[in-house]
């Protein structure tokens, strides 16, 4: 599958709080895009995806792991984001970085 790299931000005053996400684990994570400029297998610990809700009229959008943990995931405290305009066509008109939902509580 073709995907594009995003890089996580968070802030580095504070500890990381993702309960061992792959946020905590990982300095990029690989979203899916059919014109990524890279290949990645499908088995990628950091592999992720762009999930869109409709929130009161609003769209949001965040990014979880697809491979790992099932169910749902909360927000750990970082972010992804990439100056790669194709990762703007995955989030619609919302632009900087957006939300790593990766915390898991086991």
């Amino acid at each position: 599958m073709k995907v594009i790299n995003v890089s996580v931000y968070y802030n580095k005053n504070y500890r990381k709080c993702a309960a061992g996400g792959v946020s905590e684990r990982f300095e990029e994570l690989l979203i899916p895009h059919e014109r990524g400029p890279f290949e990645a297998s499908g088995e990628e610990e950091n592999l992720c995806k762009v999930v869109h809700r409709r929130i009161r009229d609003r769209d949001v959008y965040h990014i979880q792991p697809m491979n790992g943990a099932d169910g749902s995931f909360s927000f750990g405290g970082s972010y992804a984001g990439t100056s790669d305009a194709r990762f703007s066509e995955l989030v619609g008109d919302q632009y900087g970085a957006i939300a790593i939902h990766d915390r898991k509580e086991w």
